[in-house]
């Protein structure tokens, strides 16, 4: 854990739907937004576009649940697991014509 916290970094940003982010050597885009009714909870899920080092990594689906009982709200990242590091993609907030974006590599 040490050592992928002090050679890794934390970077929160704004954007809004098919913007070019450049973070390094990691390209986002975040595509679109979809809203989810499951049996116990609503969500809004994301699918972000990665690339780094000019290679496609995939599409990332992180989201924000509500749980109406319990009146709760979470976060659910998405991870890509790599040999040399993994990269995970949260939401901070996510609405129709813009987000929040927070990158963990």
């Amino acid at each position: 854990i040490s050592f992928s916290s002090y050679f890794g970094f934390e970077k929160e940003f704004s954007a809004i739907y098919n913007e070019i982010i450049k973070v390094n050597d990691i390209i986002i885009i975040p595509k679109n937004i979809t809203y989810e009714k499951n049996s116990n909870y609503l969500a809004k899920v994301v699918d972000v576009y990665i690339e780094k080092d000019k290679k496609e990594i995939g599409h990332f689906f992180p989201e924000i649940r509500f749980y109406p009982t319990e009146r709760q709200v979470t976060v659910e990242s998405s991870i890509f697991y790599g040999i040399l590091g993994d990269i995970y993609i949260s939401l901070k907030e996510a609405e129709d014509d813009f987000l929040v974006i927070k990158l963990y590599y």
